[in-house]
């Protein structure tokens, strides 16, 4: 089963979020990686996960951010 997540992070330049789906939830290590390859930064902090109740609720939140 997909499961829909919403991470805030925090870097040298500032937070950001990032929308992810996957089988499991999402693991600091690929966060990190993630975020690196995306921004640049090195150091990536995770603030925050939140995981959507369903795709709906993942879509609709996406559509007005």
């Amino acid at each position: 089963m997909l499961r829909y997540f919403l991470v805030t992070y925090n870097t040298p330049f500032g937070f950001g979020n990032i929308c992810l789906t996957g089988q499991r939830f999402p693991s600091q290590e690929f966060v990190k990686n993630y975020v690196s390859k995306h921004t640049g930064a090195e150091i990536v902090i995770v603030v925050h996960v939140f995981e959507f109740k369903n795709e709906q609720d993942f879509e609709d939140f996406q559509r007005v951010v």
